[in-house]
């Protein structure tokens, strides 16, 4: 693995991680919530009966799921249109900084109704780390996309083994500190869109899709360094367009076609 690879994979897999933690915010931070849910709810509505109460944040936790099946649906036309590093870097992290703000200022704020906001794009976010692993595995040669894909689902284990802990009642998982998560997440995020802004696009997306040639080039260069055999990626590529040229295609063929796979 080339340096460069190395560096832009630990990025990823550490910074871009922010996202499992935003999903997770609600469950991590339950009782707590449930305190700051009842007082915003008593003073914008006055008292509320356990029954309402129990409505109003079991709605509030499925929101994450609406947030997901939306992303999901969305992606792929995000990926094909705009590319696979400004959906998984530029949006993405955008909306993870968003989804943090809107959960630490709902606290000051008395507003349970911007939390609810940044639960929703929290699933958004949890979608589109999909896209960021697709975008990792294009970027990276075939004989270490394994890897790579491996660091990225490690990042995220590693991350939530951290925070875990941090949620302890006696740490961070009170009613007066539970707002530091997000916006440690709002913090990673920042810092993925800062540093992940500068790493080149897939050279896969830039040749198949864009047709930037001298583009997807100098990606495959940054990426797999100079020891790069482009013209042989380039076959691929065009093997794997012409394939796409044909429509849609079945798993099965997915399955039985190496360059797919």
């Amino acid at each position: 693995m080339s340096r460069r690879l190395g560096l832009v994979t630990l990025t990823h897999a550490i910074l871009g991680s922010f996202g499992d933690i935003e999903a997770g915010i609600f469950n991590l931070m339950t009782v707590p919530l449930k305190v700051f849910f009842n007082e915003s709810l008593t003073a914008h509505y006055g008292d509320v009966s356990a029954e309402s109460f129990s409505l109003y944040f079991s709605t509030v936790a499925s929101l994450l799921f609406v947030g997901i099946i939306i992303g999901a649906f969305t992606m792929g036309y995000l990926m094909d249109y705009i590319g696979r590093k400004p959906t998984a870097v530029i949006l993405r992290s955008s909306l993870g900084v968003v989804s943090g703000l809107c959960m630490f200022i709902a606290k000051p704020l008395m507003c349970f109704e911007l939390f609810s906001l940044g639960h929703f794009l929290a699933g958004i976010v949890c979608a589109f780390r999909i896209v960021l692993v697709i975008y990792m595995a294009e970027c990276s040669p075939d004989n270490l996309r394994g890897l790579t894909s491996v660091a990225m689902s490690s990042g995220s284990v590693l991350a939530m083994v951290i925070v875990t802990p941090l949620c302890l009642p006696s740490v961070l998982g009170n009613a007066e500190l539970w707002i530091c998560l997000p916006a440690i997440c709002s913090v990673m995020a920042l810092l993925h869109l800062s540093i992940a802004v500068f790493f080149p696009q897939s050279p896969k997306h830039l040749y198949i899709y864009n047709h930037d040639t001298p583009r997807s080039k100098e990606s495959v260069l940054f990426y797999h360094g100079s020891v790069a055999n482009f013209d042989a990626i380039e076959e691929e590529y065009d093997r794997e367009r012409l394939l796409l040229t044909h429509g849609h295609t079945s798993l099965l063929e997915v399955i039985s076609n190496r360059t797919l796979r």
